[in-house]
């Protein structure tokens, strides 16, 4: 049985802050769908009403829960086998890290790896 927050399976989580068209990921969320915020994002989210209503469609924002709700999705990741979208770097080359977050050029998230 897959794990659920409330009442409701779990369903798209957004972490970024980043631009992004809303618009696009909106219409990706499946009818009976939630779409959690998590991260403040810099835009404003426009939100199309009839896909809204009719595909009694949610979108709702939580500041990141404690200890038991930070298990309960790391269970629910390990269960469905979903896996974090990171580039690696060594730690030897975390000037060059840094360098490419400054500019917007890194892939999702830089890890530093101990060598």
């Amino acid at each position: 049985m897959p794990i659920a927050f409330g009442f409701r399976p779990i369903s798209p989580i957004s972490t970024i802050s980043a631009e992004t068209d809303w618009d696009a990921a909106f219409s990706l969320l499946a009818n009976n769908g939630v779409l959690c915020f998590v991260g403040i994002p810099v835009s404003s989210l426009n939100v199309p009403l009839i896909p809204l209503i009719f595909g009694q469609k949610s979108v709702v924002g939580s500041v990141v829960g404690g200890r038991r709700f930070m298990a309960e999705m790391l269970e629910f990741a390990a269960v469905n086998q979903i896996k974090p979208m990171i580039e690696t770097m060594p730690l030897s080359r975390v000037n060059e890290a840094m360098d490419k977050v400054a500019a917007n050029k890194a892939r999702y998230r830089i890890v530093l790896l101990s060598e």
